[in-house]
């Protein structure tokens, strides 16, 4: 098992529980605000640790959290 600091622990965390949540079947996916604001964030760290595996990555946690059509995203 990796060691992490603890602000990457907690990360880990909530990107965990944000991708179970939004792909358990019934449950509420993200709502367009919400969608802008993961985006952000994702968008701000991979500026400072982008690799090309990094980007392919981000691509499969996008597809996963958020739909590419923001009226799905309100359902």
């Amino acid at each position: 098992m990796f060691t992490h600091r603890k602000e990457v622990d907690s990360y880990i965390k909530a990107c965990e529980n944000l991708i179970s949540a939004a792909t358990m079947p019934g449950n509420a996916k993200l709502t367009v605000d919400e969608c802008a604001v993961v985006k952000y964030y994702a968008g701000e760290l991979s500026k400072i640790t982008e690799t090309e595996t990094d980007a392919n990555v981000q691509s499969n946690i996008q597809t996963v959290l958020w739909p590419l059509d923001t009226v799905a995203a309100t359902r």
